[in-house]
């Protein structure tokens, strides 16, 4: 509503019925503008001292000037909505790289045959399956490793394992040990196609290589705490359906 229209309602509310002097019907153009006079806003400043008189004794004393329309009510507070999503388990994807009900026996085993001190495995050859293949980090720094652990199955050294460790970031050359990595997990036969795009993917793959041999396959190894690879891989066999 402009100045001029304001006026010409100002002019047109001359009896004692009107809220500012303010019939109603008048006043209700005037409700999105001005000071709030009892239950109607006005433009307060523009009222002349008289037409001010006549507001107060009718009304009361006008309130505080108001931004535009009916005032804000304020709202309740609404309580947060609690978090249910559970986070996803850090480590999940290596529990299934692993046979987490023999890796269980293997534990109680441990514990009841003295704390699992065995002897050490000497150099030779061992017929032996797949007990863990993964991509960890280093307990010194948190580099990514490739961890992988093989069982003994049978002789006088039957049930123990042999592990094999190879940290793939911060070497002397990363390239040559990701690639000698890639070699010896091709040699296990799995099946997966093995190469090496970033850390992410290449764990991934690990993890398929894992799925894919275990319980499917066995080795023949060549077991040398002695050498770099400790382990070589020399003949592979598919396991017996039951």
């Amino acid at each position: 509503m402009t100045r001029k229209e304001y006026n010409a309602v100002i002019n047109e509310c001359k009896s004692t019925t009107c809220y500012h002097c303010g019939a109603k019907t008048l006043c209700n153009n005037l409700q999105e503008v001005g000071y709030i006079v009892g239950d109607n806003l006005i433009f307060w400043d523009s009222l002349t001292e008289s037409q001010k008189e006549k507001v107060q004794s009718a009304k009361g004393n006008p309130t505080k000037p108001a931004s535009s329309g009916k005032p804000k009510q304020k709202q309740p507070k609404q309580a947060k909505k609690e978090n249910t999503t559970m986070a996803k388990s850090k480590w999940g994807k290596f529990n299934d790289s692993v046979d987490l009900q023999g890796l269980q026996n293997d534990v109680k085993n441990a514990d009841t045959s003295g704390g699992g001190n065995f002897p050490e495995v000497p150099k030779g050859t061992y017929e032996v399956g797949l007990a863990s293949l993964e991509v960890k980090p280093t307990k010194n720094g948190g580099k990514p490793m490739v961890a992988l652990s093989f069982k003994i199955l049978n002789g006088d050294y039957k049930g123990q394992r042999l592990f094999e460790n190879k940290v793939i970031y911060g070497t002397k050359d990363d390239a040559r040990m990701i690639k000698s990595v890639i070699g010896f997990l091709s040699d296990l036969d799995s099946g997966v196609d093995i190469d090496f795009h970033d850390f992410d993917q290449f764990e991934e793959t690990v993890l398929d290589v894992a799925e894919a041999v275990q319980g499917n396959l066995e080795y023949v190894i060549e077991y040398d705490p002695e050498e770099f690879f400790r382990i070589s891989i020399k003949e592979v066999f598919e396991v017996d359906a039951a």
